[in-house]
């Protein structure tokens, strides 16, 4: 992985049974070592921290690596089971991202809500709308600081509401990272480099080194 332009972790939605934790001490030398990250997955924290809330320090991965103070809420969870009915681009980055994206189910369960660390720390969706009890909670960021790269998105894009929806996020996601990495859908496996197991559901086509893992 260390020689990678970006690598993508992506844990899908299996609650306790994601992987992502198992490999936490690589994956921290990596961030430390300046290669971008891309952590993908509804769940993540949840995985090792169960339910919200939880502060971190810096003694802790979330802090120091993803840049997070707090993991707040679930959606579903903490919300009365109402579940969260779309995402929004956050203010700072609204024009670099598609402004709102909903799913193929009226609302999604489980998105973690989660206040960024001190530094900078990008909010680059947050849940909505703004009349949903956890409007403007942030569940996705990006930590640009201290020779980090690292971005989180606390939820599934593969449950976003359609496979042109699910392109353009990533398209949109990895053209911020500084790639010109273009994606387009496809409905069996091909072309992307897998350095381990994962569920291929974009086709990747670029001259970067891009492995997901998950």
């Amino acid at each position: 992985m260390l020689g990678s332009d970006l690598v993508i972790w992506y844990c899908s939605g299996d609650g306790l049974g994601l992987g992502l934790w198992d490999a936490v001490e690589d994956l921290q030398d990596v961030a430390m070592a300046g290669v971008p990250i891309w952590f993908i997955g509804t769940d993540m924290l949840y995985a090792s921290y169960g339910s919200a809330s939880v502060t971190f320090t810096t003694a802790d991965l979330p802090y120091t690596v993803t840049g997070l103070a707090s993991y707040d809420v679930q959606s579903y969870g903490k919300d009365g089971g109402e579940g969260c009915p779309q995402i929004n681009a956050g203010p700072a980055v609204a024009a670099n991202f598609t402004g709102c994206l909903t799913w193929i189910f009226p609302t999604l369960w489980w998105v973690d809500g989660v206040t960024p660390a001190p530094g900078n720390v990008e909010v680059l969706y947050q849940m909505g709308p703004a009349g949903y009890t956890f409007g403007g909670v942030p569940c996705m960021v990006r930590k640009l600081d201290e020779g980090l790269d690292v971005t989180s998105s606390f939820f599934d894009p593969a449950l976003l509401a359609t496979a042109e929806m699910r392109t353009q996020f990533i398209n949109e996601t990895i053209q911020y990272l500084g790639l010109n990495t273009a994606v387009r859908s496809v409905s069996q496996p091909a072309g992307l480099r897998v350095s381990a197991w994962g569920d291929d559901r974009w086709h990747v086509a670029a001259p970067q080194r891009v492995h997901a893992y998950g």
